[in-house]
């Protein structure tokens, strides 16, 4: 955007003809100066007492007569009353407003010259400040104020005040002549002292745009151009600064002439780097400009617009490409024209680009294509290398033609960077947890970044960065989860192939363990023919070891059907007695070919129970091998009783116990209580944990109490009689 020289303010007024800002004459000091200082009357008008409080303590080193006013009625008595040498003016007032207030007062003859300074906010309405002006105020205060700049207003009107009582006195003792020039040169050095004390840029012109005047603040701008602003009064503006031609003050100052009003604009001075808030006020004479100097406004609004769009921006993926090309949209909007984000890896020593932007639309697909063609290379020795093993920010305010080349890698790459535009750029780490994660370089081709932009994309960077570490975060957290499930699938694949397997081996290993039970009852019962004592103690133990491996082959068969989840529960009536019975045929032969005594105890009345039969003999059955198992002396029992609504089944033995820190991991599948290839029990090691699910099962449990080297007691408790339907069924 072409930018203009903002040196010009509406002071409500300016002088009809050009002259020199040059000290006063020994005559105007003369009539300066006063016998006697007498103090003069100030009125202040604030309906806040605070506020009234507060102007009176700043105005107090002045020595004047601060006279206070709480409403528009009673600031007019007092002006009725008393002749002020100046009235601050608050805008907005309940009831009577300044701006009415005002007119009141110089409606009035005694009061019509007592000039008005209004008071009001930075933000009020525009419309307010002519309005304030086309009422008689002859400057426009902003809060929060300055109370050196406020004491000095006062004090040149003060002394102005002084000086007109003196031209009184004069004109009492009849010098008129002399008095009517002393008041035409008070009337100009009013103008003058109030355009001179305001810290806005300032300048009068006439209708053929020469400058007629221009206020110190205006020379000072000037000056930071390398211009005099004494060799410029008299001269056309257009001419002495051609850059001015078609920017938006030469449209604007147009407009204003033609329209006759006032136009007030704001617009970015490249060659100050700053932005200004520009008023023209067309006058009979020509036209006055008024500047004011809104950089730090402008700045602070634009970081808080393009924070809030990074914020959003960031707030809207997980996704990582789409996090940082959002982001790198969001910058081109106040704090670059474009931008580029690599993520670096430095002990890989790789940089990757993985978002470009542009604020020009028509040259996105230009930078995307040099970002393509010309992709960074971790061991070019760039500034973006350097950000990256330094962890340091850095800027370039000003980028020549010649550091571009310097740095291109062929004539192509030039022009295109040339054609992006290329005045300044700014490169910022991303570090996410003390690690570097990338580096943002942001450019600007209008303007040179300060230090307050590189504040700016830091802190753009830093919340950057903790996006860019959550997106690793969730992406990392996505593949271990996806892993995961397919390491649960597999592990489910092979568990399900494995409890196939296991049921039908099972099955298939039955089949014939049942024929050879059956072929050694035969012989044992002489069906066959007679028998020897020593034969049949041979088929005891044929039979001892073919119920062991049945044992074994139930636990398996069970095993896999609560593994596959297709185990089941028939609810029947049970007879106690009988399934004690069944429990101690099938335990006997393994007790007798181990010389152990196997006791079963009955309840002393005639039991039953609801529940299901076969798997309550095998809970029994279990339970008794393993303590035939790890018993080498003595006897195993099994007693039932009955315990109130409950059934419990106690196995006792006198083997080799359990320590205290194994005695649930007896219950896990494949636990073995002796861990050495030598152990001298054997087993699938799945007994007790198949003991333990037909429990839970049956709507019951199993507990155990054992000491090693004395033995172990199991107890089974199970529900009597279950109204609701068995688990399972």
């Amino acid at each position: 955007m072409p930018e203009d020289l903002p040196i010009w303010a509406n002071a409500g007024g300016g002088p009809s003809e050009a002259r020199a800002l040059t000290p006063p004459s020994a005559s105007e000091s003369r009539l300066r100066q006063s016998p006697a200082r007498v103090p003069v009357n100030v009125l202040i008008v604030d309906d806040r007492v605070e506020n009234l409080t507060a102007f009176e303590a700043v105005l107090e080193s002045l020595g004047e007569r601060v006279v206070r006013a709480t409403s528009a009625d009673e600031a007019l008595r007092c002006v009725l009353r008393d002749d002020f040498a100046v009235i601050l003016l608050d805008v907005r007032m309940p009831g009577t407003g300044g701006v009415e207030t005002a007119r009141l007062i110089k409606a009035r003859e005694r009061s019509r010259l007592t000039p008005i300074i209004f008071i009001t906010a930075y933000d009020e309405d525009r419309r307010r400040v002519t309005a304030a002006y086309q009422s008689g105020a002859v400057d426009y205060l902003f809060k929060p104020l300055d109370p050196d700049v406020l004491r000095s207003k006062v004090s040149v009107f003060a002394e102005l005040y002084r000086r007109g009582q003196d031209l009184a006195l004069h004109r009492r003792r009849r010098y008129a002549d002399e008095v009517r020039r002393a008041e035409a040169e008070a009337e100009r050095d009013q103008v003058a002292a109030v355009l001179e004390s305001l810290t806005d840029a300032t300048s009068a012109y006439d209708p053929e745009w020469r400058w007629t005047y221009i206020n110190p603040a205006g020379a000072e701008l000037l000056r930071s151009i390398g211009r005099d602003a004494s060799t410029l009064i008299g001269q056309v503006v257009w001419e002495e600064l051609p850059e001015l031609l078609g920017t938006r003050f030469h449209e604007e100052a147009i407009r204003a002439e033609r329209e006759g009003r006032l136009v007030e604009f704001e617009e970015y001075s490249a060659p100050l780097g700053r932005w200004f808030e520009t008023r023209v006020v067309p006058m009979p004479d020509g036209f006055v400009s008024h500047s004011r100097d809104v950089t730090h406004r402008r700045r602070s609004e634009d970081a808080q617009r393009v924070l809030a769009e990074v914020g959003s921006a960031l707030a809207g993926s997980l996704d990582l490409e789409a996090v940082l090309q959002r982001l790198a949209e969001a910058t081109v909007s106040g704090l670059a024209d474009w931008c580029v984000i690599d993520l670096v890896d430095q002990e890989a020593r790789e940089v990757r680009r993985v978002s470009t932007a542009h604020a020009d639309p028509a040259k996105a697909d230009r930078l995307r294509e040099m970002s393509r063609r010309y992709p960074p290379e971790y061991d070019v020795p760039t500034l973006t290398r350097r950000v990256a093993e330094t962890g340091a920010s850095e800027i370039v305010p000003i980028v020549t033609e010649d550091s571009i080349r310097a740095v291109a890698r062929d004539e192509e790459h030039a022009r295109t960077a040339l054609a992006l535009g290329m005045k300044s750029y700014m490169v910022v780490p991303l570090r996410a947890r003390d690690r570097l994660v990338g580096v943002i370089t942001f450019v600007s081709a209008q303007r040179a970044y300060a230090a307050e932009d590189l504040a700016l994309a830091e802190e753009v960077a830093r919340r950057a960065a903790v996006a860019v570490d959550n997106a690793r975060l969730f992406a990392a957290e996505q593949r271990a989860r996806a892993e995961a499930e397919e390491a649960g699938a597999s592990a489910a694949r092979a568990n399900k192939t494995k409890t196939e397997f296991l049921a039908t081996m099972s099955h298939e290993l039955r089949t014939p363990l049942t024929a050879i039970i059956g072929y050694e009852e035969l012989l044992a019962d002489g069906i066959t023919g007679p028998v020897t004592e020593a034969q049949l103690e041979q088929l005891i133990r044929i039979k001892a070891s073919a119920m062991h491996l049945l044992s074994l082959i139930d636990e398996l068969l069970t095993f896999s059907r609560f593994e596959a989840g297709r185990e089941k529960a028939q609810r029947e009536s049970v007879d106690v007695a009988e399934v004690l019975d069944e429990a101690h045929t099938i335990a006997w032969p393994l007790a007798k070919s181990k010389g152990l005594r196997l006791a079963v105890t009955l309840p002393r009345d005639p039991q039953t129970i609801v529940t299901d039969r076969s798997k309550l003999r095998q809970i029994l059955v279990n339970l008794l091998s393993n303590a035939i198992k790890f018993t080498e002396h003595g006897e195993v029992a099994l007693v039932a009783k009955a315990d109130g609504d409950a059934l419990c089944f106690e196995v006792n033995d006198t083997g080799i116990g359990i320590a205290r820190e194994d005695i649930e991991r007896i219950f896990d599948p494949f636990w073995q209580v002796e861990q050495t290839h030598s152990r001298r029990a054997g087993g699938t090691g799945l007994g007790l944990s198949v003991t333990r699910a037909l429990a839970r099962l049956l709507g019951g449990d199993v507990t155990v109490e054992s000491q090693p080297g004395v033995g172990s007691r199991f107890e089974v408790r199970l529900p009597r009689v279950r109204n609701e339907t068995l688990p399972g069924r």
